[in-house]
């Protein structure tokens, strides 16, 4: 069975074409349905919220900032001065820095 897409996008939420990339690589479907069913709602309503441990992203990544999805999953998002956010990557730790 292949991975759901990526949803459109949500409210003000965009998604890169290399997330959606990371996306259809993602090892379990039950990671991309938390992300959509759990992490976004909290995100949207909330991006600095604890449980997000959202934080700034250095080395390859300068000007981005990173949410924690599961315990090793992360996405890597951007905020534009307009308050739209586009997530860039998601994925393990090992396959955002490696």
């Amino acid at each position: 069975m292949s991975p759901k897409p990526v949803p459109p996008s949500i409210k003000g939420i965009y998604f890169h074409r290399l997330f959606e990339k990371d996306w259809l690589k993602l090892q379990f479907q039950s990671t991309r349905d938390h992300f959509l069913a759990k992490i976004i709602p909290v995100f949207f309503s909330d991006p600095h919220n604890k449980s997000l441990r959202n934080h700034s992203i250095g080395g390859k990544y300068p000007g981005l900032r990173g949410i924690d999805v599961t315990g090793d999953v992360r996405a890597f998002y951007y905020q534009q001065e307009d308050h739209t956010v586009t997530f860039v990557r998601i994925g393990t730790h090992s396959q955002l820095y490696g």
